[in-house]
């Protein structure tokens, strides 16, 4: 005797309820319940667990949180860490965007205090290096900007002779 069940209205409520528990998980991080340090910690986590996606959303949330030109929901050390997810995830997803949003907060980080951001950066264990020293160059770069067009920094042929 062979009995056939219908696994689909199953399937799609199992899937519903992973969607529904993975949407408040990140929608947690953003409530008053849970501090920004508990939300880094999270990500962080879901980082070490390759669960991109999940850490993802929980950073897209803090971010939100300090795009304001006024925001103070972040300490220079918490948007310094909140950079280094951002970068960590640039490794594995949205490179770009997680780049320039981790660049955003590097800005942001060193409005609140440069010289606290100084002491984050030397704390850091030597695989962030890298991250930070670029998105160091980055931050530098936008806020001081180089004129490729100056005279100074061209000079006409001279590209040319070099390559003969």
């Amino acid at each position: 005797m062979n009995i056939k069940i219908n696994i689909s209205p199953f399937r799609g409520a199992f899937l519903a309820l992973m969607f529904l528990s993975v949407l408040f998980g990140a929608v947690s991080c953003s409530g008053d319940d849970v501090t920004v340090d508990e939300c880094l910690a999270d990500a962080s986590d879901a980082i070490v667990g390759k669960d991109y996606g999940y850490a993802q959303r929980v950073c897209d949330n803090l971010a939100a949180c300090i795009s304001g030109e006024d925001s103070v929901a972040m300490d220079e050390r918490q948007a310094g860490a909140l950079a280094m997810l951002f970068m960590e995830l640039s490794d594995h997803r949205n490179e770009d965007e997680n780049v320039a949003v981790a660049a955003q907060c590097l800005q942001y980080a060193y409005k609140v205090s440069a010289d606290s951001l100084r002491s984050f950066s030397a704390a850091l264990p030597l695989e962030q290096q890298r991250h930070f020293e670029l998105l160091r160059r980055i931050t530098v770069s936008i806020d001081n900007p180089v004129d490729l067009t100056d005279g100074d920094f061209f000079e006409e042929g001279e590209f040319l002779d070099e390559a003969h």
